[in-house]
């Protein structure tokens, strides 16, 4: 009889245990994604920034191509378009590093869940 009743607290401790785990890699893995939320929230308020940029020199670039000859003018309209490029670019490999440091952080929000048959 007290065996049974060792076995039980053991499988009550047990899922005790399991249950745990699972609260503390959700409550990891939701740390994770909000961070990752906010991070491509102002990633993708950066790009739409740049994209608006590069409309407006573009446009300037355009209008200045037609309306004057004068190379000065136009390299500088080119620069600023080369600027804005590079600007772009960067937030671009931000990004990319974002999602993937994010990625990482799920997978390991997701390792750290206790499976069936893992203690």
């Amino acid at each position: 009889m007290k065996n049974r009743q060792q076995e039980a607290q053991a499988v009550r401790e047990g899922i005790q245990f399991g249950a745990h785990g699972i609260q503390e890699g959700m409550r990891v893995t939701l740390e994770t994604l909000q961070a990752v939320s906010r991070a491509l929230d102002a990633s993708i308020k950066g790009t739409h920034q740049l994209n608006q940029q590069v409309a407006r020199v573009s446009l300037a670039a355009e209008q200045l191509g037609a309306k004057h000859a004068d190379p000065a003018l136009q390299k500088a309209a080119q620069k600023a378009l080369e600027t804005a490029l590079t600007q772009l670019q960067t937030q671009n490999s931000q990004l990319q590093k974002t999602f993937s440091q994010a990625k990482k952080g799920v997978e390991q929000a997701q390792d750290s869940l206790p499976r069936p048959g893992r203690r």
